[in-house]
């Protein structure tokens, strides 16, 4: 069984035929594969329902307003910012192998229990405790890799954990829509979205758990040094680099999760063809994190690609703005995936080497600000919406998206901690 994060160990002890810790500098461990496809699979199922969140919640109460809708929509994010920070200090503590166990149960029951929601109330609780339980396995995950990697490789192993959700993201909404489809009535089928999501949960989670239980290979050693919150809120680096993430996220949350499905549905689309549509901005993400990760670990920079993705975002969005209902394609939505995606990897090995010595608990400050901002984002794209219709409001969401590029790119100096390490070797 794999030693928990806050253990040490002689280098080299327990690494079996290869040598774990040695080689884990030039290859990407065994495990972290195992996790990627884990997340791969749980994330998919996770998001079966996107395509028809915003549709079951007016179903189970068709008085709801379209701001309260927005706000049920992100709800499991804010799930997630609560309790980012509390996996990411426990995984600096005990490791990551329990965290992720109970992770992986949380976001099954939740999806399971979802589909048995009579109220928008139900289903709002059901939500936040999926998100909460895919935080903690995120947070997990990403801790082991915090474990086994130097910054020369972190944020392309922390490019695959990121690509492996949202790969499992964009093709999730797909066969969610198809199952959605299948049956009559429409309840029917989102009922079944959400059991089938639950069930895939689990059979992958735990599989993954299994292995991981069972690998003989070791994490290298790692002194926690356990800083405070007080003394996590204090770098200025860490905190404007996680207001910029929130408001990028603010921005591709309001687009993506609320008025693409509202907008696609008013124009007839099915929840299968919204469903690929969203899917086109997972795909984009996907590939842009496995090209850009690994190229800002071989340049030793982070800053460039993070000002880049949310610059890019705020401008793609604003060009779509002038493009009327073009924008419900999957060559728009994979087009902003890639140019924003060193948000999902890099912006994590950003955080983590802002605080070296708590990498864990760095992360999931980032995290919780990326789920905040993603919760956020459905509320403010019903505000907007409401308020202006859809046009004024994408260029809303620009305005938002490049106002955090420039306050990250007049705001942080990128920490030298990757050419101090290549130096040295």
């Amino acid at each position: 069984m794999s030693l928990e994060c806050g253990e040490t160990r002689p280098a080299g002890e327990g690494d079996g035929e290869t040598g774990e810790h040695t080689s884990s500098r030039k290859t990407i461990p065994k495990a972290a594969l195992v996790l990627s496809a884990a997340l791969l699979v749980m994330r998919s199922a996770q998001t079966f329902y996107v395509p028809i969140l915003p549709l079951y919640i007016r179903i189970l109460d068709a008085s709801i307003p379209l701001f309260v809708v927005g706000m049920v929509t992100g709800v499991h994010r804010l799930g997630a910012v609560f309790v980012n920070p509390v996996a990411g200090r426990w995984c600096d503590r005990i490791g990551y192998i329990r965290p992720f166990l109970i992770g992986v149960i949380g976001m099954s029951l939740a999806c399971m229990l979802a589909s048995m929601a009579f109220k928008a109330g139900d289903l709002t609780l059901y939500l936040a405790i999926s998100g909460a339980g895919y935080a903690t396995v995120t947070i997990s995950a990403l801790a082991y890799v915090t474990t086994v990697t130097t910054t020369g490789k972190r944020a392309t192993a922390m490019g695959l954990l990121s690509a492996s959700g949202l790969a499992g993201a964009a093709i999730g909404p797909l066969p969610g829509g198809f199952i959605a489809d299948a049956f009559s009535p429409p309840v029917l089928g989102y009922r079944a979205t959400f059991l089938c999501g639950g069930l895939v949960v689990l059979v992958g989670g735990i599989s993954a758990f299994i292995f991981i239980r069972r690998w003989r290979g070791n994490p290298q050693s790692v002194a926690i040094s356990k800083p405070s919150f007080q003394a996590v809120f204090r770098n200025r680096g860490l905190l404007i680099t996680c207001a910029a993430d929130l408001l990028y996220c603010v921005s591709h949350g309001a687009f993506l999760y609320f008025t693409v499905p509202l907008l696609g549905d008013s124009l007839g689309f099915s929840a299968a063809r919204i469903g690929w549509i969203i899917s086109g901005f997972g795909i984009g993400h996907a590939t842009g994190a496995l090209i850009l990760g690994p190229l800002s670990d071989r340049v030793g920079r982070r800053k460039p690609f993070v000002f880049g993705a949310i610059f890019g975002l705020g401008m793609i969005i604003l060009l779509l703005s002038q493009l009327g209902t073009a924008l419900l394609s999957s060559t728009a939505t994979f087009a902003i995936g890639f140019v924003a995606s060193p948000c999902c990897g890099i912006v994590p090995a950003l955080a983590a080497e802002f605080l070296p010595g708590a990498p864990s608990t760095a992360i999931s400050v980032q995290k919780s600000s990326e789920q905040l901002g993603v919760f956020l984002g459905p509320m403010v794209g019903g505000a907007l919406i409401g308020a202006f219709g859809y046009r004024n409001a994408l260029i809303g969401y620009s305005a938002i998206a490049l106002l955090g590029s420039l306050m990250f790119l007049f705001g942080v100096t990128e920490p030298n901690q990757y050419r101090v390490e290549r130096k040295g070797r």
